[in-house]
């Protein structure tokens, strides 16, 4: 009788975490541990927004920028200097929306190409080096993001966010890693070169939710 009372205290300890699992990822609360390629200790910090002056094609547009930042393995093999961009947010009542995203290629263009590279030059994060290391580089900062993105419909500002598959199994994250150095000559200017990058491949599922893939590296390899 005691053995029985045990089994059933037990079988109701682990359903009740079961549904605890389950209502954080129902919720979001976890929805950034998918970007996790390593480092699984580490944790991204709390979410930071900022307003982003952008050079784009039709002109420059001050998009607000959410992400977190981490730094990943600081024993080793890291450190890493990890930024994940989780949302971007366009200027309200711009009618330039659209002409913009169709004058840079489309919004997987606006996403890599321009926000990722100019929150990169900015640095805001405050990432070494620093500016007043004339030849000092790094090779070691990764930016991650969901692989496919959206536009949410009817939404001003504009919000350009991360899909999140309803099915743990495809859900995917893009990661590209740089080198950043600080020009020789003076100026505090960083060059940014890529390193490697991981595609991610949208599933179907999002396809339908008129998600497009974004992944692949800021500089069009």
């Amino acid at each position: 009788m005691k053995n029985s009372s045990l089994i059933a205290h037990r079988s109701s300890l682990f359903v009740l975490v079961l549904f605890i699992l389950i209502f954080a990822k129902g919720n979001g609360i976890a929805q950034v541990d998918y970007c996790l390629p390593d480092c699984y200790n580490d944790a991204f910090g709390p979410l930071i927004t900022i307003n982003l002056p952008v050079q784009f094609s039709c002109g420059i547009k001050v998009v607000s920028v959410q992400y977190r930042i981490r730094i990943a393995c600081p024993n080793g093999p890291g450190p890493y200097y990890d930024v994940y961009i989780q949302d971007i947010i366009w200027p309200a009542n711009d009618p330039d929306f659209d002409y913009c995203v169709n004058l840079e290629g489309g919004l997987d263009k606006i996403i890599n190409n321009k926000v990722t590279e100019t929150l990169l030059r900015l640095n805001p994060m405050g990432f070494p080096p620093i500016e007043n290391n004339p030849g000092w580089c790094v090779d070691n900062w990764r930016v991650m993001k969901g692989g496919c993105w959206k536009v949410i419909p009817n939404s001003n500002p504009r919000l350009m966010t991360a899909c999140i598959p309803i099915n743990d199994s495809n859900k995917v994250c893009c990661l590209e890693r740089f080198k950043v150095c600080i020009a020789q000559d003076g100026s505090g200017e960083r060059i940014i070169s890529s390193q490697y990058f991981i595609p991610a491949v949208c599933p179907t599922e999002l396809h339908d939710q008129g998600c497009i893939p974004v992944c692949g590296s800021i500089y069009g390899r």
